[in-house]
This record gives C-alpha cells, structure tokens and sequence, in this order.
C-alpha cells in the first residue's frame, strides 16, 4: 500500500496509506487529511488544487485538457500543480510528497 505524505501550509505533515486506483482526494478524506473537495471530484471546481514533488510529478499520468483548464483558474503559478481528484494512486507512488497550499494545519 503506497503511503502519501500531505504536507499542510502550515509545516504541518500527515502520512496516510492510500489504496492503488483512489485518487489522491480519496485518500485525504478517508484518512482526515483536510483537503477540499467540494464537487466529489467531478473535475467541476478547482479546489482540491495540491502541488506534487518533482521527483513524483512524471510518474503521475498528464493533466487531461480540462483539468488544465480549472488549474489556470486557480492562478497557480506551480509547475507540478495538480487537481487532487484527478491523480489516480499507482505503486510507483510509494513516498509520494503532496503539498496542500495555503496556511491551514490538520489540527485547525
């Protein structure tokens, strides 16, 4: 089971074990990790917006067009941004780094 570091703004960072085929969104709220999701992770907001460590990003299957689309939505100017309802687990996913932006912390 590949474990997935979340990394909070606030220094904060939280190691969960995340199922092969769940989505990175998926795998926060199963485990508590506190990462917006507000469409279900439909591709319809935007907001569950992570920024993955670059040793990790090529290993994730490309943006599809209109995840690329909502990404410049949200103004971030990171290269390795991604919505977390679209990054599926894989096994070669192991140590993964995903940093959630912002200054928010898991206990508050």
């Amino acid at each position: 089971m590949p474990k997935v570091k979340f990394v909070y703004g606030c220094g904060e960072v939280v190691v969960v074990d995340a199922f092969v085929g769940e989505s990175l969104l998926d795998a926060a709220e199963r485990c508590g990790v506190s990462l917006s999701g507000p469409c279900g992770g439909v591709l319809a907001c935007g907001m569950c917006g992570v920024t993955i460590s670059p040793e990790f990003f090529h290993k994730i299957k490309p943006a599809s067009d209109d995840e690329e689309d909502l990404l410049a939505c949200t103004q971030s100017c990171e290269q390795t941004a991604r919505l977390a309802c679209q990054v599926i687990v894989t096994e070669d996913m192991d140590g993964i780094e995903v940093k959630i932006p912002g200054k928010r912390c898991c206990c508050g």
